[in-house]
């Protein structure tokens, strides 16, 4: 380990990686062994000169921020010792570093802890005149100036990464109007053309230059979170308005070339321009965290805005990222938009069901979509589904079985978790509301459910399917379902247990005639023993489906939950070495 140590000869950053890893994961003398040498590599002189190699070299997280310390360790300690020539060369390094973070997203996305931990750099050294995150802003056109436009966007994201670390509000403030003052002179621009008549969301420059502008926003937004309002606030109003002019131009030319229109350039342009005012309201919504304030100032002009524009334009021109943008505000909203529930249901829900139900396979983005929307409303704003009238909640409570017997997979797993998400808000509902939903759907679910867990074409989504069927049947053991499910003027059961355990028996041995009862009996027996453990009940399933001659050939969706517990179990293995997991496929949570 001591060859870290000797600053005459090349330096071995394998050698380092490992030390940084005996401290990390060894064991007794050997990571005492570890710290120590660290220790007195962070308290050599000369450790800074090593940093730039280390850095541009190791891709070990770790090593990464000691070597951040170090620099900050010099910068407050012996910044005033250094020639002008190896400061200013460190502060070059540090921009290179920045720009090279930036080649891509996913790079960019990898590294962000990292550049956060650089941000620890970007303070105002003893004896220079700037922060450095001010000599970065003051250069920034020279630094960007051969970077390509997804370069440029990555750039402003890592700078996003800096300036929301800075703590105090005021100067953050300042240095985000500093770094947005190029995106914002080319969207004052535009602004000022289309107030001269210009149509800037028809024209294909204009429009690519209010795309660059976007997309950078997005970008910004992405790393400075909820410190983004400085600059949404500033371009909010004009967002709208480019998304009501480009919703005009595209209601024009249909009205003009009919619907064949909606596949024209110019209104792919259109349609171009809506997707990216949405994504970045969707991005600020999802990052945001005074959600009162996003309520009262943003949501009313958004809804505004989208519902009815979604709901009148013709199919083919409605984009999913309207439903995606709804869907983030209910998730993040939940109760404060419950009033607004009607209407979405009416103008989103409702148009997006009609254009789906022909079939399995157009619109697939919508589709998804809007599922996704109905599990966001039905999670986290419930009540907003009793305020509907009695045709659009049958609509809606329909629409949950057809999702989840939809062969499109990822749309039947949301189609699973919003059926079970139903069944346990309406249990905890008022009686007359729970009872009227149990006497309704209770009978249709078990009977859907049963369809496609026992179905081989359905393989995806076993265990949603196993969570539904045992949620079932927990309610009518522990009796929380307070009438009856059956008529007990024609049905001798005395209780729903009683019933809904007789009903299942007699379903299974109708679809199932090549099982003898007692097989039957036993795996509903097993179903009732097991219904307090998750784990078991969805043994007892999957025993059962092995039985019969339609699972006899791929089953492996039945084993899916076990391989992904052992794949799992191989990762955190893995991870105990280095080199065995890339850092790139690592979550954030692991760096």
């Amino acid at each position: 380990m001591d060859g870290i140590l000797d600053f005459d000869h090349e330096f071995d950053v394998n050698l380092f990686d490992r030390v940084i890893y005996a401290l990390f994961n060894g064991s007794g003398a050997e990571q005492a062994e570890a710290q120590r040498v660290l220790t007195l590599f962070q308290e050599h002189p000369s450790a800074w000169q090593r940093v730039p190699y280390i850095l541009s070299t190791t891709t070990n997280q770790h090593a990464q921020y000691l070597c951040c310390n170090i620099l900050d360790k010099l910068i407050q300690t012996r910044w005033k010792a250094l020639s002008v020539e190896h400061r200013q060369d460190i502060r070059s390094f540090i921009t290179t570093v920045i720009i090279a973070t930036s080649e891509s997203e996913d790079k960019l996305r990898r590294e962000r802890l990292y550049l956060h931990k650089l941000n620890l750099l970007l303070v105002q050294q003893p004896g220079e005149t700037e922060p450095f995150i001010d000599e970065i802003l003051r250069t920034i056109y020279r630094i960007t100036n051969d970077l390509r436009e997804t370069q440029m966007q990555t750039f402003y994201e890592a700078l996003g990464y800096m300036i929301a670390s800075q703590p105090n509000k005021n100067t953050q403030d300042a240095l985000i109007r500093q770094m947005m003052e190029s995106p914002n002179q080319a969207w004052t621009g535009e602004m000022q053309l289309a107030r001269q008549g210009i149509n800037i969301v028809v024209d294909s420059e204009h429009a690519k230059v209010l795309s660059n502008v976007l997309k950078t926003n997005v970008a910004v937004c992405v790393s400075l979170g909820s410190f983004y309002w400085t600059q949404l606030t500033y371009i909010w109003n004009d967002l709208l308005a480019v998304y009501r002019a480009a919703s005009s131009a595209i209601s024009e030319a249909v009205a003009t070339g009919g619907p064949q229109a909606v596949n024209m350039q110019n209104v792919r342009t259109c349609r171009a321009v809506k997707k990216d005012v949405l994504r970045l309201i969707d991005t600020f919504i999802r990052k945001a965290e005074d959600l009162d304030q996003v309520n009262r100032l943003l949501v009313p002009q958004l809804f505004e805005a989208v519902l009815s524009d979604y709901r009148e334009v013709l199919p083919a021109a409605r984009d999913a990222e309207v439903i995606n943008v709804v869907h983030t505000a209910v998730s993040r909203l939940g109760g404060m938009v419950i009033d607004c529930i009607p209407a979405i249901i009416e103008s989103i829900f409702e148009p997006t069901l009609a254009m789906i139900s022909g079939n399995e396979t157009e619109f697939p983005e919508q589709r998804l979509a809007v599922f996704r929307l109905l599990r966001a409303i039905d999670a986290y704003s419930f009540e907003g589904l009793l305020k509907l009238q009695p045709g659009s909640l049958y609509n809606v409570l329909n629409s949950i079985g057809f999702a989840f017997k939809h062969m499109q997979r990822d749309v039947a797993e949301v189609g699973l978790a919003t059926c079970l998400d139903a069944i346990n808000n309406f249990a905890l509902s008022s009686p007359d509301i729970s009872n009227a939903f149990f006497t309704s759907y209770y009978l249709t679910i078990l009977g859907d459910i049963l369809q496609v867990l026992t179905d081989s074409d359905h393989k995806g989504g076993f265990k949603g399917q196993c969570a539904v069927l045992q949620r079932l049947i927990q309610l009518v053991i522990a009796n929380d379902i307070h009438t009856p499910l059956y008529d007990p003027s024609q049905i001798p059961a005395k209780t729903n247990d009683e019933f809904i355990r007789s009903q299942l028996t007699t379903m299974l041995n109708s679809a199932f005639g090549h099982m003898s009862p007692i097989q039957i009996d036993r795996f509903v027996q097993n179903l009732w023993d097991y219904s307090g453990d998750g784990g078991r009940f969805r043994l007892a399933v999957r025993d059962f489906l092995i039985t019969l001659k339609e699972f006899a050939g791929d089953n492996a969706e039945l084993f899916k939950e076990d391989k992904e517990m052992e794949v799992q179990k191989q990762r955190e293995m893995q991870m105990r070495v280095p080199g065995m997991v890339k850092n790139e496929s690592m979550d954030d949570e692991e760096l």
